[in-house]
């Protein structure tokens, strides 16, 4: 495993009712190191998103291994801090990421200050990002998550992952909320400002987004995971 940053052997998951069983995954081994940007091409129901949160750990798997810097994912996701740090999942229905009984600034600030502790360039930050994303219009400290429209969100919730300083971090069709201007900056950001994360993993139907400087491309197909070379 040296060199691989996330090593998947085996990978399945099943889900399981009273009348029947499902696979959502069928044994998916893969491997990927230090700079690798992935996409992985898929229609709704494939299991991209089943695929991705079992990785990031808000699924369980039914049986395989998953690899993170060569420590199973076990032993790694008992350290929350320190786990959470190395891996981040940006959900598609960003709604999810935050507490209407927050503030945007204060949900922000909670995650800086658990990651990091001092709260010295906070501000500063923040406000790189606001720029970067084209939110810098936007007043965090007096607006709730109800007050904001599904692609304002969707970009804070990728900001909420990157303040932490992910080595790992998946983005769950993350131009799907956003109109024609938004998507092409997203997707700019993408292929440009967003490569000095370790391992970057973008699901995605959406064509145009396909295009943006991704080394290594997979397609999604009723569970199992297939390189495009």
């Amino acid at each position: 495993m040296a060199n691989k940053v996330l090593n998947i052997r085996n990978l399945t998951k099943i889900y399981t009712s009273s009348k029947d069983e499902i696979e959502a995954l069928h044994n998916i081994t893969v491997s990927f190191k230090k700079g690798d940007h992935i996409v992985i091409e898929g229609e709704s129901g494939c299991g991209k998103t089943t695929f991705s949160q079992v990785v990031a750990g808000i699924e369980s798997k039914t049986s395989g291994d998953i690899f993170i810097y060569d420590k199973p994912i076990e032993k790694l996701s008992k350290k929350r801090r320190s786990f959470y740090k190395t891996i981040q999942y940006v959900y598609q229905n960003s709604y999810e990421t935050f507490d209407n009984l927050y503030t945007i600034d204060n949900a922000l600030r909670r995650v800086y200050k658990i990651h990091h502790k001092k709260m010295d360039n906070y501000d500063q930050v923040i406000d790189k990002y606001k720029e970067m994303f084209g939110i810098k219009y936007l007043n965090f400290k007096d607006k709730y998550v109800n007050e904001l429209s599904g692609g304002e969100i969707q970009r804070i919730s990728i900001i909420r992952s990157l303040i932490i300083e992910p080595k790992i971090l998946m983005l769950d069709e993350p131009t799907a909320q956003l109109d024609e201007k938004n998507k092409k900056l997203i997707a700019n950001l993408i292929s440009c400002e967003l490569r000095n994360i370790d391992i970057l993993i973008v699901l995605t139907h959406d064509k145009k987004l396909l295009k943006k400087g991704f080394n290594r491309h997979f397609i999604m197909t009723n569970g199992s995971l297939k390189e495009v070379r």
